[in-house]
């Protein structure tokens, strides 16, 4: 039996529930919310990672992902242990007030960016976007100490398992060689654009 794999399961599938709800509010927020709702939604997002937080981050899981080493699990859910260990170190590496002061800057440097990109308003999003930078740099801080990873690279780690700067570095050393000649080139023989202007009745528009 699995029985202590089953209880994880269980466990993460409550998890899954409250990032799905977390989805669906950014989803709004992102599309369809009145602006003014921003600050409330920015709150109520850093409770649900929060909740999630304190989910993942117990004894009674850390408890169950080592259990499941004795158990006859197949090659699917020794995969799924995996990523729940993950999920489980990430959330034991950085506690849950950073998580939560994290959640709720990246939401409201996100509302006022879309708000002010129109004007191209940089500066009107600058001071919000040095906050989200500074509690990055906690982040990353918790993660490197315990990952043992430089900071950089415990931060790629979070979104990409394995790969480390000395990966990327080349890539991008390629495309700043390449690009700008290409952007000239393609810039040189772009056609100017033809501006289209409204309103135009449902007539002209089945035409």
């Amino acid at each position: 039996m699995s029985m202590h794999y089953e209880t994880l399961e269980a466990r993460f599938s409550k998890i899954n529930d409250l990032n799905h709800a977390l989805a669906m509010l950014q989803w709004d927020d992102a599309a369809v919310m009145p602006s003014g709702g921003g600050v409330a939604r920015a709150e109520a997002v850093a409770t649900l990672n929060g909740l999630i937080h304190d989910q993942l981050s117990t004894p009674e899981v850390a408890e169950l992902i080592q259990a499941t080493a004795d158990e006859p699990l197949d090659a699917w859910q020794r995969a799924n242990v995996l990523e729940m260990k993950r999920s489980f170190d990430t959330a034991m590496a950085v506690p849950v007030d950073l998580v939560t002061a994290y959640s709720k800057a990246t939401s409201i440097c996100e509302q006022t960016w879309r708000r002010l990109r129109a004007a191209n308003d940089f500066k009107g999003v600058l001071s919000l976007l040095s906050e989200v930078v500074n509690l990055t740099r906690r982040r990353a801080q918790c993660l490197a100490e315990a990952k043992g990873l430089g900071h950089y690279d415990a931060l790629l780690d979070t979104y990409e398992p394995g790969l480390r700067q000395t990966d990327v570095d080349p890539l991008f050393s390629s495309l700043s060689d390449f690009l700008p000649e290409c952007i000239d080139s393609i810039l040189a023989r772009q056609q100017p654009v033809i501006p289209i202007d409204g309103p135009f009745t449902e007539r002209r528009q089945a035409n």
